[in-house]
């Protein structure tokens, strides 16, 4: 899968958040994370989701295309790269 990556500030100093531009909305990417730990919150005007898995946290409006990402801060550059990867062999 092709995506555009950009690191996202936020009010926490330090920050390991990036966002993800996908080709696909978060409702196909769902189908993907077989293995994650997923949580839908339908009650909203935009539903979202949010994924666990090792350490790495996903979020996503279902409708959107844009997902994203926090690493653990411990070993975050290995935690990027690994997802990075998965990402390009979906």
């Amino acid at each position: 899968m092709k995506f555009n990556c950009r690191k996202i500030e936020n009010c926490f100093a330090d920050s390991l958040t990036w966002e993800y531009a996908l080709p696909q909305a978060g409702e196909e990417f769902l189908r993907a994370l077989a293995g994650w730990e997923v949580r839908k919150n339908l009650k909203l005007r935009r539903p979202v989701f949010v994924a666990e898995k090792d350490g790495v946290v996903l979020k996503a409006a279902l409708a959107g295309q844009f997902v994203r990402a926090s690493f653990p801060e411990d070993e975050w550059q290995k935690k990027k790269e690994e997802f990075e990867a998965w990402l390009k062999a979906l």
